[in-house]
């Protein structure tokens, strides 16, 4: 039964009585999934390439100035933590403000959100918060910001935060561009989409065109071109096709709609943009380059932003109360999460 204001009740996560804050069930697997995650960092991979930077104060990252607030981080660290005492200090950073950005929702927005929330943070919390931890702590900051927008940021808060993500690491700057659109320019929903894709669609040109140099740059590495056989093709055409529907889907576009909260309606317009944007530079580069694409260095760019942008979207459903559907979907990413960690 609605409510009045910007909150809906409904029996997947609505609530008609304010939540004090998440439920023992969802802390207990949160806490589980980074226990254990922490201990089985030494299996992962990145786990020796990070302990070269970490210890040579920066390594490659540091050479070329990239990511430098990541830089500054270890070097600063360093000086007081050993490796793994650095890793554990990133993944509580990281626990807490999950922790606290789930609870601020709950409280602030009337959610009772789903013990299905632990799932579908299953394959982001081993891809980007125990392997790729760079981007894992960037994200967390990019999610913070989302998650506990009451009303619009203050301009200054929106701006140090992002700024700090993307010193971290760079490859957040599309998100935050794409959350400055949901949040500023929500009033004008279709411009704010245009731009937003366009902005988006320019990204993923770019990736593979970065890519392409990185390979040129490094004597032809992942220069092979990937064959696949029918059931890879079918497997990586399940990636688009989501997004194809997800777009043209009127039930899943909340943009728009008031009775939902303001991090909703940002989600929607920032999962919105990123996959039109997606498909579009992906059929920008397929026209200009051809199928070169599928060299192996590019074409696993492409699908790591494919899958974040999916991990995302999954988080999305279970809040908007489409719990089914984010299980079959996060069950995919899952496989796919493992099936990433262990070729890498």
């Amino acid at each position: 039964m609605p409510v009045s204001g910007d909150h809906v009740t409904t029996k997947n996560f609505g609530s008609r009585k304010r939540s004090r804050g998440l439920s023992f069930s969802i802390k207990m697997l949160l806490f589980g999934i980074f226990f254990v995650l922490f201990f089985l960092a030494p299996q992962l991979p990145d786990y020796e390439t990070y302990r070269k930077i970490y210890e040579s104060g920066g390594g490659h990252l540091a050479a070329f100035g990239r990511d430098l607030g990541f830089v500054v981080l270890i070097q600063l660290a360093s000086q007081l933590l050993s490796y793994d005492e650095f890793r554990f200090a990133v993944l509580l950073f990281i626990e807490i403000l999950i922790f606290d950005s789930l609870s601020r929702l709950q409280k602030f927005h009337q959610y009772r959100i789903s013990p299905h929330i632990v799932t579908v943070l299953v394959p982001i919390i081993l891809l980007k918060f125990g392997a790729q931890i760079r981007e894992g702590l960037a994200l967390v900051l990019w999610l913070r910001v989302l998650l506990c927008a009451k009303v619009h940021p203050r301009a200054l808060h929106f701006l140090v935060m992002a700024l700090l993500s993307v010193l971290i690491h760079m490859g957040t700057a599309p998100l935050w561009l794409l959350l400055f659109a949901a949040f500023y320019l929500q009033k004008f929903k279709n411009i704010s989409i245009l731009i937003s894709s366009i902005v988006y669609a320019a990204f993923i040109y770019e990736v593979s065109n970065v890519s392409r140099l990185d390979v040129d740059a490094f004597s032809g590495l992942n220069t092979e071109i990937v064959v696949p056989d029918i059931s890879q093709i079918i497997y990586w055409t399940i990636f688009p096709l989501i997004m194809v529907h997800t777009i043209f889907c009127k039930k899943l576009d909340l943009r728009g709609n008031q009775r939902f909260s303001l991090p909703i309606r940002g989600f929607s317009v920032v999962l919105k943009s990123a996959m039109i944007g997606l498909l579009l530079g992906l059929c920008l580069q397929i026209a200009n380059n051809g199928f070169s694409f599928l060299q192996k260095g590019i074409f696993a760019d492409l699908l790591r932003v494919e899958s974040l942008i999916l991990m995302l979207f999954c988080i999305y459903l279970v809040l908007i109360g489409k719990t089914r559907y984010a299980i079959y979907l996060s069950f995919f990413l899952i496989l796919d999460t493992v099936r990433t960690l262990m070729a890498a």
